[in-house]
């Protein structure tokens, strides 16, 4: 989050490690990924949940928002699986490997 928007947050607990295969443009790709649950500090302005926020990743602009998770069936989001994972958080980390189709 300090590398996207500047904002130190605090790390909570391990989640997921996920081995995620997917594919864009015909690049096929294997990412792995540690989600850890984040608090935001209370003054933060990412916490404005009504706007769209202006990041960047080594360079490339991008736009996030935060959705209500019961809206996330309808929305693009990878790994897809968290589409439904988000609901149900489990208590322990747990090791997945999720292959998404071709986007």
């Amino acid at each position: 989050m300090f590398e996207e928007f500047g904002v130190d947050v605090e790390i909570g607990r391990l989640i997921w490690v996920i081995e995620h295969f997917f594919a864009t443009d015909d690049i096929r790709t294997h990412q792995i990924a540690f989600l850890y649950e984040v608090n935001l500090p209370e003054d933060c302005d990412l916490l404005d949940l009504s706007r769209d926020y202006e990041g960047s990743d080594e360079g490339t602009p991008f736009v996030a928002r935060w959705f209500p998770v019961d809206s996330l069936q309808e929305t693009q989001l990878m790994p897809s699986f968290l589409r439904e994972a988000l609901r149900d958080i489990p208590q322990s980390p747990q090791h997945l490997v999720h292959v998404d189709a071709r986007q």
